[in-house]
C-alpha cells in the first residue's frame, strides 16, 4: 500500500472508530492508536496535553 491509499484508509477509518467515543481523554487515545497501527514507519505517536 502507498502513502496515498494508507491516508485515505486512515481517513475512512477515522470517523469509525472515533464515532461513539464519549470522553475526550479516550478519543485522544483511540486517535493516537490509529495512526500508531496504520503508520508503521513513524517512531512516536503521542499528544502533548
Amino acid at each position: 500500500m502507498n502513502k496515498e491509499q494508507t491516508y485515505q484508509e486512515l481517513l475512512t477509518v477515522m470517523p469509525v472508530v472515533l464515532a461513539d467515543t464519549a470522553y475526550e481523554i479516550s478519543l485522544l487515545a483511540n486517535f493516537v492508536a490509529l495512526i500508531h497501527q496504520m503508520l508503521p514507519d513513524v517512531s512516536w505517536t503521542g499528544i502533548y496535553l
